[in-house]
């Protein structure tokens, strides 16, 4: 591979990555059907996927009760 460099002495992409742009030029025109063997899931269940969650359990009651020790022990 020869490295190419554009007027400002930049690094171009390599022919490689030319060709990687086209391998699906047969089939990128094609219409999408969907899933054929799985049920589509709920919007609802998606979101449910990205929610934030507690990773752990019962912390931030501990930090709540340590800083009110914490209060408590200072006055």
């Amino acid at each position: 591979m020869n490295d190419a460099h554009d007027d400002n002495g930049n690094k171009e992409k390599s022919g490689a990555c030319n060709e990687d742009a086209h391998s699906y030029d047969d089939i990128i025109d094609y219409a999408y059907s969907g899933v054929k063997y799985h049920p589509r899931m709920s919007l609802r269940e998606r979101a449910a996927q990205f929610a934030p969650f507690a990773a752990l359990t019962g912390f931030s009651e501990a930090i709540k009760r340590a800083e009110r020790e914490y209060e408590n022990e200072t006055r």
